[in-house]
């Protein structure tokens, strides 16, 4: 299991460099139904994700308005979520036929 840690820019091309990872992009949805890509990486124990979040040109003015705390805070939980699901996912096994 994946400790999800959050990074701010800085400490997240850091970790890029230094320990070689690759970029992966996953897209979330907010509770005000406004969708951006979080950009993240992992290693074997951990799963990085830079702390910023980026809509559509639309919707930017929507997340600029927002707190920050309360998108930090929202932000954190559906990738935990999102990461324990596919945990899940990923330890299930059929059998073979």
């Amino acid at each position: 299991m994946l400790t999800v840690v959050h990074l701010e820019p800085e400490e997240f091309a850091n970790t890029l460099y230094t320990k070689n990872l690759k970029v992966d992009a996953r897209v979330y949805v907010l509770e005000n139904n406004t969708a951006g890509i979080v950009y993240m990486t992992e290693d074997n124990e951990h799963l990085y994700y830079l702390d910023r979040f980026y809509p559509t040109i639309e919707k930017r003015d929507i997340i600029e308005h927002m707190d920050f705390y309360a998108l930090h805070m929202e932000l954190y939980c559906l990738i935990n979520l999102d990461q324990r699901r596919r945990e899940k996912k990923e330890s299930v096994r059929f059998p073979v036929v």
